[in-house]
């Protein structure tokens, strides 16, 4: 008989399938085969998902995968489908958990476009009232680097849907590949992104999914940071399982607080601990580490569910400039910005920026060619970077000084 999948059990699926398709190709059936005990059971719907996700067949025909039950729908959405006052126009983005469509309102209320995002999964009896709390969560934050969350709700087949601003763009790091950038234009376009998550820290919102896929740069430059579908506000006081706070209060669920993507996590995410704007403060450092060297900070030594993890909560990032992937941006990079990234991701929450502003502050100041906080204070560096401003100045009087004592001799 078929297994009826609980809500952790797609929690878990969430968390693994992101981890999953993480990897290179070739390491997916090793990371599958040593899949945790307490996981076993999910190795057939992680294949399957995955099978989706590649356009291939699901393995082992004939095989009996776990019943989703009322959790999954197992319909596909195609053109021209209803969801809610939504018509799907086109599949704009496709994931192991979801797809993403072109859309527009079929009621006649509004003519725009939108990003109908479609999760696979629907989540719990309480799914309503936590599309509701995601329109809270999008009335707050107007900014023009946040994608404007327009609508969330649950429609008459129990389909969960949420209604975004349509962003044409390319992925930040795409972007930045494809414009070839030099490090301060990917300092600069980066600054964006701080900025929109600074906004939604001063209205208690923390994102808790930062990474490249939810950053798109438009054509004309400008960033713009989607997906708050798992931010939680920093006051959220909602009973849930132990260990899951936020700020001192409890999160939703346990399978919201682990709706993540491990490899930008913060080790407090990993671990289950107290979320703060620090969170996503560490988040911040791991994109922006990967914007300018081309590689992830930390890395697992195998490629099994979890190793990842135990990295992240014991490893250390090499330094941005030892993995540049030329001198040049090494030489760049050598210094305010590895001093920068190195207090953006600390493991320790206490020890990195207290918040996405004093981020952006030292960024800035770096640019501007002033000393940063992020690296101690001495005479010596003080005086390195006045000459590096004004060596123009500084050149002159030299020469100047050079020339009178060449008379006087």
């Amino acid at each position: 008989m078929a297994t009826l999948l609980t809500a952790t059990d797609i929690a878990a699926l969430s968390r693994l399938i992101d981890e999953l398709l993480a990897l290179p190709a070739a390491d997916r059936a090793d990371w599958l085969a040593a899949l945790a005990p307490t996981d076993q059971h999910l190795a057939l719907a992680l294949q399957s998902m995955l099978a989706e996700h590649e356009g291939s067949r699901a393995p082992a025909l004939g095989t009996e995968l776990p019943a989703l039950g009322d959790i999954l729908d197992a319909s596909t959405p195609k053109p021209g489908d209803r969801v809610g006052p939504y018509r799907l126009l086109r599949q704009i983005g496709q994931g192991g958990m979801g797809s993403v469509w072109l859309a527009e309102r079929a009621d006649g209320a509004l003519t725009r476009e939108v990003a109908l995002k479609l999760p696979r999964l629907a989540w719990d009896a309480g799914l309503a009232a936590r599309m509701a709390r995601e329109r809270d969560i999008g009335a707050l934050l107007e900014h023009p680097n946040i994608t404007r969350l327009y609508d969330a709700g649950v429609d008459a087949q129990g389909r969960p849907f949420l209604a975004l601003e349509y962003i044409a763009g390319q992925p930040i790091d795409a972007w930045c590949a494809a414009q070839s950038l030099d490090v301060p234009a990917r300092l600069r376009l980066f600054m964006q992104v701080v900025h929109g998550i600074a906004y939604a820290h001063g209205r208690l919102v923390i994102h808790r999914d930062l990474k490249p896929a939810n950053v798109l740069v438009s054509a004309d430059g400008q960033a713009h940071v989607l997906d708050f579908g798992i931010a939680r506000r920093l006051h959220d006081s909602e009973p849930a399982g132990p260990a899951q706070t936020l700020q001192g209060q409890h999160t939703q669920t346990h399978e919201q607080h682990r709706a993540l993507t491990p490899r930008y996590a913060s080790p407090e995410q990993i671990s289950g601990e107290t979320l703060t704007v620090q969170s996503d403060v560490y988040s911040l450092g791991v994109l922006l580490y990967e914007l300018l060297t081309g590689t992830s900070p930390i890395t697992a030594k195998r490629a099994s569910p979890g190793a990842l993890e135990d990295a992240i909560l014991r490893g250390q990032a090499p330094l941005a400039s030892s993995r540049a992937p030329v001198r040049a941006t090494a030489r760049a990079l050598r210094g305010d910005l590895d001093a920068i990234l190195a207090q953006a991701m600390q493991r320790e929450p206490a020890r990195r920026y207290p918040t996405a502003d004093a981020l952006a502050q030292d960024i800035e100041r770096h640019l501007q060619g002033l000393p940063v906080q992020a690296r101690p204070d001495s005479w010596r560096y003080r005086l390195g970077k006045l000459l590096r401003r004004h060596w123009l100045g500084f050149g002159m009087v030299a020469l100047g000084l050079t020339s009178v004592l060449a008379l006087a001799g």
